[in-house]
């Protein structure tokens, strides 16, 4: 769990370091971004099934069948620029010579 990992001396000396690092470079707000990923389904089949684990006291949804997931990357500087988002969706055909020979295989 993520919140057993973390703690606020490991935050802190992250947030040190990167400052003391933005501060030697001189990195200027426009060379600072933030990428959020985020992903939706479309296509999904209508069935669907509500799991909960008592030991956890928490519910899933599970929607059986082929689902198609489309990803979404938005961008944004320090400086408040933002760039347009991106849209991924699933490819017809794969282009090999974009993989490196030393990709694991799935």
């Amino acid at each position: 769990m993520r919140s057993t990992v973390f703690d606020f001396p490991t935050i802190k000396s992250y947030f040190d370091n990167l400052g003391a690092l933005l501060r030697e470079h001189k990195y200027p707000p426009s060379a600072i971004y933030n990428v959020n990923e985020t992903g939706f389904s479309i296509r999904s089949s209508r069935n669907s099934v509500v799991l909960f684990d008592q030991l956890k006291n928490r519910r899933e949804k599970r929607q059986p069948g082929r689902q198609e997931w489309i990803t979404s990357l938005e961008y944004v500087n320090a400086a408040g620029v933002t760039l347009p988002p991106c849209l991924i969706f699933r490819g017809e055909n794969l282009n090999s010579g974009w993989i490196s020979d030393e990709t694991p295989p799935d």
